[in-house]
């Protein structure tokens, strides 16, 4: 039965973090958009989002196609509390990233995001065995840092924001 828990968790994280990789679209896209352009289809995202989040509590239908076509994902937590879904809160800090910092640092901070916590939460599910705080694992987390460093690595090598080395690795 543990086993089986455990690898139940283990494909539950793995298809909900290669959903969470999607979102690799949204840096890939806005490297050929205005941020006027980007922030006009994040805030029409965010709008989506946070509506369909709010109804489902209000209209049954609203929750049984989410529930439906996306519950696969969604942590359990998410499916029965009111309030808003990681969904919404992901729309509104791509909004709020794109809205106050740079094109640059708004693609690098996406980058992290997509590739380094979809790969710690597979790696830390997986191989984890070094809990170090909130279920999170040392191998979950040291991987995130060493993808990061890499991204950090070519990022740096091929922008052309002007970006020390020290900062990128600093982020």
């Amino acid at each position: 039965l543990i086993k089986s828990n455990s690898m139940n968790k283990i494909e539950f994280e793995t298809k909900r973090k290669i959903f969470h990789f999607a979102g690799i679209l949204f840096p890939l896209i806005y490297i050929y958009l205005t941020k006027p352009i980007a922030l006009v289809i994040l805030s029409l995202i965010c709008i989506v989002a946070i509506s369909l989040d709010i109804y489902r509590y209000r209209f049954e239908k609203i929750q049984y196609y989410l529930l439906k076509y996306l519950g696969f994902i969604m942590r359990e937590n998410e499916k029965n509390k009111k309030g808003l879904a990681s969904t919404s809160w992901m729309a509104i800090g791509l909004f709020l990233s794109c809205l106050f910092f740079s094109k640059n640092i708004t693609i690098y901070s996406w980058l992290i995001l997509f590739i380094c916590d979809s790969a710690a939460a597979i790696i830390g599910v997986r191989f984890g065995k070094t809990i170090i705080a909130d279920g999170k694992s040392f191998e979950g987390s040291f991987s995130f840092f060493i993808i990061a460093f890499l991204i950090g690595i070519i990022f740096y090598n091929f922008s052309a924001g002007g970006y020390s080395f020290l900062g990128l690795l600093t982020a």
